[in-house]
């Protein structure tokens, strides 16, 4: 079943609703980034959060860069996304880990930055401190202070005995203005049962199942599901341009040495290998 994400809002349009499944995502980001199950677990919330927010894009070149910098063994990991339903990650450490198995240890402290890039004259960017280190608490506590948006976000993972991710699911609420104020108490509650419903979907359930049951009393409608998928952007040309970048000096002394230049990209891992030629024509390409 390939992935998705679907769109609803409740309760008089006041309650907007994105859910999602993943699975295929996380399996290959696992294989992609050779992530062990405790980063699996960290980047996999990332990934699957980073997808529902996408879908609040409202074009397709719109982008969402989110960014979690830390103090832990994580370091640091970092998500793009576009409004075309293609997204991207990367991850400073994929084999990270930490003795007590919590994600919150694996991160640290630090910041979460997110920088939006609508098309306009410049990106929006804005950077809040990390409430609690564990992917979901500190997006929603992201949208509630930053953009006075009162948020949940839920993401639950389960692995088979291979290490391979079985099931993913996640669900993102916000109150939009006019909203009753103690909807966000209910769904709370109900956002405690997120567990379960990864038991849903082995007992064949669908995610439009696990709405319904969720939402259902509430005036559930079903406004949209879209396809995402993994994809990365890079090109020769960029790889090119960040080679100029280096500026003259630095790239005369690669062609003086005599050596050719390989980059890996950080988030698909394709390799781009530049020989003597290629970075005497980039050379002289330099003004």
């Amino acid at each position: 079943m390939k992935d998705k994400i679907i769109k609803a809002v409740a309760k008089n349009d006041t309650v907007r609703i994105i859910a999602t499944t993943s699975t295929n995502l996380l399996n290959k980001i696992r294989k992609l980034h050779k992530l062990n199950e405790l980063t699996m677990i960290a980047f996999g919330k990332l990934m699957t959060a980073s997808a529902m927010i996408s879908s609040t894009n409202k074009t397709e070149s719109d982008s969402i860069m989110i960014r979690f910098d830390g103090d832990g063994f994580l370091k640091n990991m970092t998500t793009i996304t576009r409004g075309d339903g293609t997204l991207k990650g990367y991850i400073s450490d994929p084999d990270a880990f930490c003795e007590s198995l919590k994600v919150s240890d694996l991160i640290g402290n630090g910041f979460l930055v997110v920088t939006k890039d609508f098309g306009l004259k410049n990106p929006y960017t804005s950077k809040v401190p990390l409430y609690k280190s564990d992917i979901c608490n500190d997006l929603a506590y992201y949208y509630t202070l930053s953009e006075q948006t009162p948020t949940a976000i839920s993401v639950e993972i389960d692995f088979d005995n291979g290490g391979c991710v079985k099931n993913s699911i996640g669900l993102m609420v916000q109150m939009l203005p006019g909203a009753d104020e103690m909807l966000a108490d209910i769904i709370s509650y109900r956002f405690q049962d997120m567990g379960k419903m990864l038991e849903h979907l082995q007992n064949g359930k669908t995610i439009y199942d696990i709405l319904n049951f969720m939402f259902d009393d509430m005036g559930l409608k079903i406004l949209d599901e879209s396809l995402f998928e993994y994809k990365c952007d890079c090109s020769v040309e960029k790889v090119e341009k960040a080679l100029i970048s280096l500026g003259k000096v630095e790239l005369k002394n690669i062609i003086d040495e005599g050596r050719e230049e390989t980059i890996i990209c950080d988030y698909c891992k394709s390799k781009y290998t530049f020989n003597q030629n290629n970075l005497k024509n980039l050379y002289n390409k330099m003004k």
